[in-house]
This record gives C-alpha cells, structure tokens and sequence, in this order.
C-alpha cells in the first residue's frame, strides 16, 4: 500500500471510529477569565450526527463542539459578535481546560462537572509552544472524498495563529492547545473575525504531527484530518 493510500485509510479509520455519546445532558460550569474574573453557569450538551451543540446559560451563548479520544473542542458566539473557542481533557466525571475569547491570545480556564470531585483548575496545562510549525496536510471530507494542502501554526501569546491553504482556498482563525491536543476554529478569508464560528477542529498528538476530526458549521457530519510537520 502507498503511503498516500495508507493515509487515506487512516483517515476513514478515524471517522469510522464511533463517537463517543456519553455526556451529560448538563454540565455545572465554573471558570476563570483571562482577566482573573470568576464566572458560573450550565451548559446543555446536545448531540446532533457526529457533533455536539452546546447551549450556555446565562449569556445566551451557542457553540458547536466535536469530540476525539478523551478531549472535547467547541467554538461559542454571543448575542453581541464575540465568542470563545474551547478545549476540555476529561478527569473522572468532569471536563477541565482552557479558551480563548480571542481578545489578546491570553487563556481562561474552565470545568464543566456534575460531581463533587475537585478538579484543578491550571493554566499551565493550555501554554505549550509545541504546535508551532507548519505542517503537510491531508483530510477526508464527510462525503468520502479527499483533499491535501498545508497548515501554518503560528504563536498568539498563549494561543495561537492559524492559516490553512487547500489549493487557492485560504483560511484562517485561532488555535488552542490543551494537553497536548489542538482545537482551531478557522474561516475561509483573511478578514472575517476571529469569532465567527466556521470549522471547528480537534486534533491530538500522532507521530511527527498530529491526527483529528473537524465540521462545519450547520453539518451533522465530521472529515478527518492529519498533520504532518514539513
């Protein structure tokens, strides 16, 4: 088998994998801004396909999420424009990680819990230079068909830049990075704000690189992805 038959399999593997649909229909949220201020709340996790949509109370947030392995990635938008892109790791019971609200490329932190187990709550975890770099890029879009091109991650303060290029098709968003694992929200253009949710993706860790799923906004369906360090 060729190497580029052999990634494709790879990839089909991975969506062929089943989504995990054990969350909670709630969570208690409890976080810290990039600002120091403290905040609570609950969120309702709802699956829809392959895909989780998130609803926040009480500022009126709605977010797109994908799951992979045990980290869960979700892009909010507010009422009023702004949004936040999340990345949680599970621990027992409860969600913990960080987000951007893409003002100035410093984290909060969040845990999403039901249980009354204590869950740090460390910044430490969300500020890993490791992602930098750029990167060979090959995916499987939901409808089976295939495509390459190439990611450029850059840093952000504790988050990170991205730029994506499939042909002449740019996109560009936000990354950030947990653990290990990487959640981007990108949107095709050079001008369109970070906030605006467009493709969420997750990818964790895998060779010299790093392997993933992603969907867009309004799709049911994810494609998978691989990153491999030029």
């Amino acid at each position: 088998m060729s190497k580029a038959a052999l990634a494709v399999a790879v990839l089909v593997a991975v969506l062929a994998t089943p989504v995990c649909a054990d969350l909670f229909s709630s969570y208690a949220v409890k976080g810290r801004g990039n600002d120091g201020s403290s905040y609570d709340g609950t969120v309702k996790i709802t699956p829809v396909g392959q895909t989780y949509r998130l609803d926040f109370c009480c500022d009126k947030a709605t977010g797109l999420a994908v799951e992979n392995q045990d980290f869960l990635a979700a892009t909010y938008s507010f009422d009023n424009g702004n949004g936040d892109l999340n990345i949680w790791k599970r621990a027992g019971d409860a969600w913990v990680g960080v987000f951007s609200d893409y003002s100035d490329g410093s984290l909060g932190v969040e845990v999403m819990s039901n249980s009354d187990v204590s869950v740090q709550l460390d910044l430490n975890r969300g500020r890993s230079r490791k992602p930098v770099g750029t990167y060979r890029m090959s995916g499987t879009n939901p409808d089976g068909s295939t495509y390459s091109g190439e990611v450029e991650i850059t840093a952000w303060a504790d988050a990170f830049d991205v730029t994506r290029k499939i042909g002449d098709v740019r996109w560009t968003g936000t990354a950030v990075t947990f653990d290990g694992a990487v959640a981007i929200n990108v949107t095709q253009g050079d001008d369109t704000p970070r906030a605006a949710v467009g493709v969420v993706g997750l990818f964790v860790p895998d060779g010299n690189g790093f392997l993933g799923v992603w969907a867009k906004k309004g799709s049911p369906q994810m494609g998978a992805e691989r990153w491999v360090r030029k």
